[in-house]
């Protein structure tokens, strides 16, 4: 991928974002629970590959997802979105950690 600039990485986040979510609620469509999360590892290990592990801006997209993850558990949900939701806030928070030591390492 070109050079990572703020605004994309954003908006590289948010389709992240976006993309589990669909596949969250796909879940309550009757999809597998085991499924649907070995698709969000998928996912996150395209996102990774996708950017720099290195950039700062790695650790700001990671950091946004967590956050934003972290917005969409609502104890009300149903427990199998919940369950998939939380396991993409995990992964997306052992990233964010691993580009947190990747970007100190590198000053």
């Amino acid at each position: 991928m070109n050079e990572l600039y703020p605004g994309s990485a954003k908006a590289l986040a948010c389709d992240y974002i976006l993309s589990v979510k669909k596949i969250a609620l796909a879940h309550q469509q009757g999809a597998d629970v085991g499924a649907r999360k070995k698709e969000i590892d998928l996912l996150l290990k395209k996102l990774r590959k996708t950017i720099n592990i290195s950039s700062p801006l790695s650790l700001y997209i990671w950091t946004k997802m967590e956050a934003e993850l972290r917005k969409l558990i609502v104890i009300t949900c149903d427990p199998g979105y919940l369950s998939i939701i939380r396991h993409a806030r995990y992964r997306s928070r052992i990233y964010r950690d691993y580009a947190l030591r990747k970007v100190q390492g590198a000053l």
